[in-house]
């Protein structure tokens, strides 16, 4: 049977530059990474405006309309 340790890492010794080339390199890399989260959202989005959920749905004082009439009336917090 293999034994199981534990081993808690204290320093990772990095050149600063090494460490910049990285964080660069990170940075060029999420630019793709935002392009296609933001497609994915903008497609959600606009497939969700075209499925839209009638504001009432049982009558007036139900559904999405009532909830937010009850939002819209609660007191909100006034920081001074």
């Amino acid at each position: 049977m293999s034994e199981t340790r534990e081993v808690v890492v204290v320093d990772v010794k990095i050149p600063f530059w090494s460490m910049v080339v990285l964080l660069v390199k990170w940075a060029i890399a999420a630019i793709p990474a935002m392009v296609i989260l933001c497609l994915v959202l903008a497609t959600v989005v606009v497939d969700g405006t075209r499925r839209r959920v009638p504001l009432e749905l049982a009558g007036s004082g139900h559904g999405v309309a009532a909830l937010e009439r009850e939002w819209r009336t609660a007191a909100m917090p006034v920081i001074v």
